[in-house]
């Protein structure tokens, strides 16, 4: 059987979809809004991600073995210094504490092995402006995802991970934020056929995967799958105009060289 967990700007629909024409018995988790307009054939589990009680008190049990799809997330783009406490809530909620309730308590319920397949981001090790919050949450849920691995081993010497950090993939905003253009987006469906292929063809208990999309002229969208393990890269270089005057200067001697 398969479980998706958010639907992620319709990845998580398309998932489905490939679950059910592969006649796996399919287990949607999402609020009314997110999972509106999916396929009807899978079993709907209401549960908004962002409220604090309801990962926790939906019911969790799953058949097995299970093939569990964590493609919940939202996307915010702002200074860090304006992030609120309403949209830190909502954004933290949906996109890593309400999945990770989730999958506890499937792990708790489940006797069966489990297989999870977490579609995060590029954002986890990539540098981006404005979107400080945003890439701590997405490198948080890469990291829990990784760490999960000894203990489904634990639970059944079957157990699964398998990690496919996105970009370029549409992913909606918090309510009141506008989404930004970014151009060509990956398509949900190809993504969807990607992730499900690499979960699919994996011999070993992990498997890492980065999808980017072409930015080419003629190409633009087209994803390019490889295997690495990604390493983050250093921040990006402000806006000059962005940079705020300071009068202020480091003090004390200057740091000795250093000696091998």
């Amino acid at each position: 059987m398969a479980a998706v967990i958010g639907e992620a700007g319709g990845l998580g629909r398309a998932l489905t979809a490939l679950a059910l024409r592969r006649g796996l018995h399919a287990v949607r988790f999402g609020s009314a809004e997110d999972c509106a307009g999916g396929p009807q054939e899978a079993e709907l589990r209401l549960t908004d991600l962002a409220d604090a009680a309801q990962p926790w008190s939906v019911d969790p049990a799953l058949p097995g073995p299970a093939l569990v799809f964590w493609v919940a997330g939202r996307f915010l783009q702002q200074p860090f210094a304006e992030l609120n406490p309403t949209d830190a809530e909502a954004l933290t909620r949906q996109s890593l504490t309400g999945p990770a309730a989730l999958l506890a308590r499937i792990l708790a319920a489940t006797p069966h092995p489990v297989h999870l397949v977490t579609a995060g981001s590029v954002s986890a090790w990539r540098p981006r402006q404005h979107q400080a919050y945003y890439c701590a949450l997405r490198a948080g849920q890469s990291a829990l995802t990784r760490n999960l691995l000894p203990e489904l081993l634990e639970h059944s010497p079957h157990g699964r991970v398998t990690l496919v950090e996105l970009g370029g993939l549409a992913v909606p905003a918090l309510p009141g934020h506008p989404t930004p253009d970014f151009g060509a987006m990956l398509d949900p469906a190809q993504v969807a056929d990607l992730v499900w292929d690499v979960a699919h063809e994996q011999t070993g208990p992990l498997a890492h995967a980065v999808v980017q999309r072409d930015k080419r002229p003629g190409a633009e969208g087209v994803p390019l799958l490889s295997f690495h393990d990604a390493v983050p890269e250093p921040p990006v270089r402000a806006d000059p105009d962005t940079l705020a005057h300071t009068d202020r200067h480091p003090v004390g001697p200057e740091p000795e060289p250093f000696r091998a």
